[in-house]
């Protein structure tokens, strides 16, 4: 049976309609795969960024250990280097003012300074042979700064007029580490508040027998009081801690100097040609030449301490005053304000307001 070929072609078109009708379908299909890939894949990419952004988010406390907390800073002791008359800093000698090179007049032409508020005028000013102060052996139990409390002081014993030789300075002594007792001795000394000082000095020698800073300023302030046979035995135990303490060899020769100034003398400039960096052993020798008033030796032997300590406000101090003697005023004023502004940064052994006083008597 022969089929119209009308219907065949019925048939053809229905089948391309069909053939048209699935690629479009399969078209389609695949377009909607690809969409949700890429979705998929947008969707996972912001996942994995939420995720990353929530772990930097979240606290590490359990895998990097924390920080340690800063230590407080403790406050420095002092901005200034210690000055031991035992140990001296070797200092660079610097260049000595061409004015000071050699005194300008002998002792016999010297006029007589420091002027007292009763118009008399007293020669040169003595503080102890060496101002004491705290370091690390110190008895007390407290190892951080504490402020000074006031103490109560007792009556002070007046002694006789001071005189030349008493009134001539030691050296002091910066602090090294500070001990409640032995900062308060060392606060009273510079405040000239020597029978505070004295307490204090006994309350560290009482914790530490054996300290040499309450053994040194005992020794001093008993020398200044006249006092000479507790200095000799305060001198004599330091010597027996340390034969080569010169401080402590210095200050008992000056004081043995009274009954035998050639012997000490000699004793004096054997230790200083020893040891000619001790600026304790020089500034001795100049007390020793004070005492005798031979002011042009004592300015060289002061200017030999000057060599080794030019900030030193108790060299300056020692060496204005025998200028002074030795009729060279302007140079008095000049190591005398020199000597105020270096007490402003290390310990003096000397009392400010009176340097201001003789400043004003001297000054036109």
């Amino acid at each position: 049976m022969t089929v119209p070929e009308s219907t065949v072609k019925e048939r053809q078109n229905v089948a391309n309609v069909f053939q048209a009708k699935q690629a479009h379908a399969q078209a389609a299909a695949g377009k909607r795969s690809f969409a949700i890939a890429i979705g998929a894949t947008i969707f996972l990419a912001l996942i994995a960024i939420g995720i990353y952004f929530w772990w930097e988010l979240q606290p590490k406390s359990g895998l990097v250990p924390p920080l340690s907390a800063a230590r407080p800073i403790a406050p420095p002791v002092s901005s200034a280097p210690p000055v031991s008359t035992a140990a001296p800093v070797t200092a660079t000698n610097p260049a000595p003012p061409a004015s000071t090179a050699a005194p300008g007049t002998e002792a016999g032409s010297a006029t007589t300074p420091l002027a007292n508020a009763d118009g008399a005028t007293p020669g040169p000013a003595t503080q102890p042979a060496q101002t004491s102060t705290p370091n690390a052996a110190a008895g007390d139990s407290d190892d951080a700064p504490a402020p000074a409390p006031k103490l109560k002081p007792t009556a002070p014993t007046l002694a006789k007029a001071p005189t030349d030789e008493d009134r001539l300075l030691r050296p002091t002594r910066s602090p090294l580490r500070v001990s409640p007792a032995l900062s308060r001795a060392f606060a009273a000394m510079n405040r000239g508040d020597f029978a505070g000082a004295q307490q204090a000095y006994t309350q560290a020698l009482a914790a530490d027998p054996q300290n040499s800073d309450a053994l040194h300023g005992l020794a001093n302030l008993a020398t200044k009081q006249g006092k000479l046979a507790d200095a000799e035995n305060y001198f004599q135990r330091l010597l027996l801690a340390d034969p080569q303490d010169t401080a402590a060899l210095a200050g008992l020769t000056h004081l043995q100097s009274r009954q035998n100034s050639a012997q000490a003398e000699n004793r004096l400039t054997a230790l200083a040609s020893a040891k000619p960096e001790e600026v304790g052993t020089q500034i001795a020798l100049g007390n020793l030449y004070a005492s005798q008033s031979r002011w042009a030796e004592s300015q060289q032997a002061y200017f030999a301490a000057y060599a080794l300590q030019p900030e030193n406000p108790d060299v300056l101090y020692n060496l204005a005053v025998t200028l002074e003697h030795l009729n060279q005023p302007a140079l008095a004023i000049q190591y005398y304000r020199e000597a105020l502004q270096a007490s402003k940064h290390r310990p003096a052994g000397f009392v400010p307001a009176h340097v201001e006083e003789r400043l004003r008597a001297l000054v036109p």
